[in-house]
């Protein structure tokens, strides 16, 4: 039996990730838009999400961790949504760990010959073109039978 705890807040604290970054951050309320994302996802995902954090302490590291690797994952708002609108229309029934939603919130890439297909113009008819080509291809058959 364990006696004290797996990781406990001083472990978190020294962890490779703690900069004066990301130390600053800790010590001033997690940004707008995280709680905004945080409220989207509650949202989404119901008493699937709001039961992985029991208390206001884990509630606010776990802010401020997606605070972090959204940061750190360069996301903008915009990359956010469709991060949102992926998990909404997955059909998942539980909410996306930190590093799942990360990406989600990355543009898909298209390989080229997925790509859309564009059909090129129909050219316009030409009669004249028409008649002498039917005309060369019926010598050329007539020369070959004869």
């Amino acid at each position: 039996m364990l006696t004290k705890p797996v990781v406990t807040e001083d472990d978190i604290r020294q962890r490779g990730h703690e900069t004066k970054r990301s130390q600053t951050q800790s010590q001033r309320p997690c940004s707008k838009i995280i709680d905004r994302l945080f409220m989207r996802l509650l949202a989404i995902y119901g008493a699937a999400w709001s039961s992985q954090f029991p208390n206001q302490q884990l509630l606010m590291l776990a802010k401020r961790e997606w605070e972090i690797g959204v940061e750190d994952a360069g996301l903008d708002e915009e990359s956010l949504l469709q991060g949102l609108v992926k998990c909404r229309d997955s059909g998942d029934r539980y909410p996306p760990t930190l590093p799942v939603f990360l990406s989600r919130c990355k543009p898909e890439r298209v390989v080229a010959c997925h790509r859309r297909y564009v059909a090129l113009p129909k050219p316009e008819p030409n009669r004249d073109l028409a008649k002498r080509s039917i005309a060369e291809m019926r010598g050329a058959l007539r020369g070959r039978a004869g």
